[in-house]
């Protein structure tokens, strides 16, 4: 709505440690992180990038993990993962908002 706002600095921090934590661990990599707030809803949207080889399941499951230690950790979330391959070039054109 008109009154949306970013979420806080310590929401923010706790979902991108998460990330981080798996990037590191596991080889993967995020981007085009980016959060807003309606009411006491947060709302925490990246696109995950993970190895070209892996498959459709072991990159959703991968996401599904990482969006419920997010929704743990940070109270009131809900979480928006688009999964992309990492080796693939278009994967990076897409960090805007806006599609062009």
């Amino acid at each position: 709505g008109l009154m949306d706002t970013v979420i806080d600095d310590q929401s923010a921090k706790q979902a991108t440690g998460i990330l981080e934590k798996y990037k590191k661990d596991l080889g993967i990599d995020y981007h085009a992180f980016r959060t807003r707030k309606s009411g006491a809803r947060k709302f925490i949207y990246f696109h995950l990038l993970v190895p070209d080889d892996w498959t459709v399941k072991k990159g959703h499951d991968l996401a599904e993990e990482i969006e419920l230690e997010i929704v743990k950790t940070v109270p009131l979330s809900a979480v928006f993962v688009h999964l992309e391959p990492i080796e693939d070039p278009a994967s990076f054109e897409d960090i805007e908002l806006f599609r062009q």
